[in-house]
C-alpha cells in the first residue's frame, strides 16, 4: 500500500513536469524586454502559468482524495470511527478543491482586468 501511494504521488508530480516542460514556465522576454502586463500578468505570463500548474496538480489530487474517502466510507460503513475519518477526508478534499479553483478564478479575473486595455486604468502606468 505504501508503494502504491508513492507511485501515485510520483506520477502525479512528474507528469505535469513533462507536459509543461515543452514550454517554459518563465516567459521568454529576450534581453530585458519584459513588460509587466504582457510577460507577468498576460495570458502566457508567469502568474497564469504558475496557477495553471497548481490547478493541474490539485484537481487530480482532490479527485483521488474524494474517491479514496468514498471508498473508505463504503468499505468501513460498519466502523463509525473509520467512516467519520472518510467523511473528514471528503470535507477537507472538497474545501481544498474550492480554495484552489476559487484562487484560479480570482487570479484570472485580476490578471484579465489589468491586461485588458479597455478596462484597466493602470495599464499605461505598467507599460511605461
Amino acid at each position: 500500500m505504501k508503494y502504491l501511494t508513492l507511485i501515485i504521488l510520483v506520477c502525479l508530480f512528474t507528469v505535469p513536469l513533462f507536459v509543461f516542460g515543452q514550454n517554459s514556465l518563465v516567459p521568454d522576454c529576450g534581453w530585458f524586454d519584459c513588460t509587466f502586463t504582457k510577460d507577468i500578468l498576460g495570458p502566457n505570463g508567469l502568474i497564469n502559468k504558475i496557477i495553471g500548474w497548481i490547478v493541474t496538480i490539485a484537481v487530480p489530487a482532490a479527485s483521488i482524495a474524494i474517491m479514496w474517502a468514498g471508498v473508505q466510507m463504503v468499505i468501513y460503513s460498519d466502523n463509525p470511527s473509520k467512516r467519520q475519518a472518510g467523511k473528514k477526508m471528503l470535507i477537507i478534499a472538497l474545501w481544498g478543491l474550492v480554495i484552489v479553483l476559487g484562487s484560479y478564478v480570482a487570479v484570472k479575473t485580476i490578471t484579465d482586468f489589468f491586461v485588458d486595455s479597455s478596462v484597466a486604468p493602470l495599464n499605461n502606468v505598467f507599460n511605461s
